[in-house]
């Protein structure tokens, strides 16, 4: 199973709507599986994984905003975070 199929199962029996965002590249292959939810905290959420993303090439998953806050002066607090598995996004925000 990969990570975002765990996350997708996962949020399928916590009972929250989510929904598929993924797109294909021009030349026929899918380019960014994306997962799209909001969160416990009322927070909408990105998950994606593919070529291109952080930790994309080992089945890892991105997310915006981070799972993992970071303090409100550190320059990244509105950027990604990615290397995640689904247990550390399951356990932040479902």
């Amino acid at each position: 199973m990969t990570e975002m199929t765990k996350l997708r199962k996962a949020l399928d029996a916590a009972g929250v709507n989510w929904y598929d965002d993924s797109f294909a590249s021009p030349f026929g292959w899918v380019g960014i599986i994306r997962t799209k939810f909001t969160n416990k905290n009322g927070e909408k959420c990105s998950v994606i994984c593919g070529e291109g993303t952080y930790g994309g090439e080992a089945g890892l998953l991105e997310t915006m905003p981070p799972v993992h806050p970071y303090a409100e002066d550190d320059p990244f607090a509105d950027d990604v975070e990615g290397w995640l598995t689904a247990d550390e996004i399951i356990q932040a925000w479902i």
